[in-house]
């Protein structure tokens, strides 16, 4: 089902999702010198690369695109979560290899595991090919994890080693490498690399390539409205995304042929959450029904209870923190699924801004949501547990009450 802006301004598909699509991938300097310094560590024997940068900078679209290019000799197991126990991890692992897992025997799982890819490398390795594996947001990766990693990257012949390991993830991976009980996985790194966000320059050939991309053939968006994306976007491909979009879907409603400066700043305080200057007027009913409209679209493509209620918020003033949900249970570990609390929480991570705007979770206490709460506790001094307790709830609304008093 095709949003009726999209008709509007000739497009044949949304220009500026936030799913994690290759073809839309702009080449900036920064993503070519990152291809570069990957390919370059698949040419290597063996080893870790880095590939991090911060929230919504794009690492997991360019590393899809950097797989969706590599010829058939290469093998890839894709780890798109790293909160696993060891032997989870190393059964996932198995399974995205295609290796039967084994049975319980009087050997450990793991042991039998490890034995079972050996063998399976030293096999692909005779027919020339590599084996690489991708483990997104690593730097939820225990040191026990890390270190179970370093292990497996001995697995060698005379010659050669026989895995490539490719971890993507936030600015803390560096800051946990450079612990001193890591520093012998830190001295395995053959190649890393920083991914920044876009610089001012870049985002109007950003925006550019996307709607060419999706058949669009005029310039949208006018020069001072991009000098805005770049000022409130900061450069960040995820929330360009965000106000660019909803600028196009304001545009729109007010039935205009190229979007200005203005619609630019009301769209990234819809698309932020981010509160209205005292005294600034809302949007124009007919921009609030586009917004529905444009939901219902997306919800028809997607499961609709992907997204936390919080996603098509059309008030113009950021709202107070809901009350806690009854359906609290303390405490939420990784992993548990609860869609009102987690919901909650979301509108208090984002307030906080510990979270980026139009996060998907299914309603899951997922991998990005337990490290904002760990820098939260980090933040309020509690221990680092990850689990969304009590105490930590009773901080989070504590300050939510705060800010809407202020």
């Amino acid at each position: 089902m095709s949003s009726p802006y999209l008709e509007y301004f000739g497009l044949q598909r949304e220009p500026f999702t936030i799913a994690p699509d290759p073809s839309l991938l702009y080449p900036s300097n920064n993503h070519r010198e990152a291809v570069a310094h990957l390919r370059y560590g698949l040419e290597c024997e063996g080893g870790f690369m880095l590939l991090t940068g911060e929230v919504g900078t794009g690492k997991t679209t360019l590393t899809r695109m950097l797989l969706s290019t590599l010829s058939s000799e290469v093998r890839v197991a894709y780890l798109l979560h790293s909160q696993h126990a060891a032997d989870d991890l190393l059964a996932s692992l198995l399974q995205e290899l295609n290796i039967a897992l084994p049975a319980a025997g009087a050997v450990s799982f793991s042991k039998q595991c490890i034995d079972l890819l050996y063998r399976d490398l030293l096999m692909a390795h005779s027919d020339n090919k590599k084996t690489l594996v991708v483990i997104e947001e690593a730097q939820n990766l225990s040191a026990e994890l890390l270190e179970m990693l370093r292990l497996l990257s001995n697995l060698e012949t005379d010659r050669s080693k026989l895995l490539h390991i490719l971890l993507v993830g936030q600015p803390e991976l560096l800051d946990t490498l450079a612990q001193q009980q890591l520093r012998q996985l830190n001295q395995r790194v053959v190649s890393r690399y920083h991914l920044q966000p876009l610089g001012r320059a870049d985002i109007a050939a950003y925006i550019e390539h996307r709607l060419r991309a999706v058949g669009g053939r005029q310039p949208l968006f006018s020069a001072a409205a991009l000098r805005q994306l770049a000022a409130l976007s900061e450069g960040i491909p995820r929330r360009l995304n965000l106000i660019a979009q909803q600028a196009l879907i304001a545009g729109y409603a007010e039935n205009v042929p190229q979007i200005g400066a203005k619609l630019v700043r009301h769209a990234a305080r819809q698309a932020l959450g981010e509160p209205a200057r005292r005294g600034q007027r809302g949007w124009t009913v007919a921009t609030l029904l586009v917004l529905l409209i444009a939901a219902a679209a997306v919800a028809v493509t997607w499961r609709a209870d992907w997204l936390p209620a919080s996603h098509f918020s059309v008030s113009a003033e950021a709202p107070l923190a809901p009350p806690l949900p009854a359906s609290y249970r303390q405490p939420l570990q990784p992993g548990d699924s609860n869609k009102a609390l987690v919901a909650w929480l979301q509108q208090q991570l984002l307030q906080q801004r510990l979270i980026e705007p139009g996060l998907i979770t299914g309603g899951r206490y997922s991998a990005e949501l337990e490290t904002a709460v760990r820098r939260w506790q980090r933040r309020q001094g509690l221990p680092e547990s990850g689990l969304l307790d009590a105490e930590t709830v009773r901080s989070l609304q504590r300050h939510s009450t705060d800010s809407g008093e202020q």
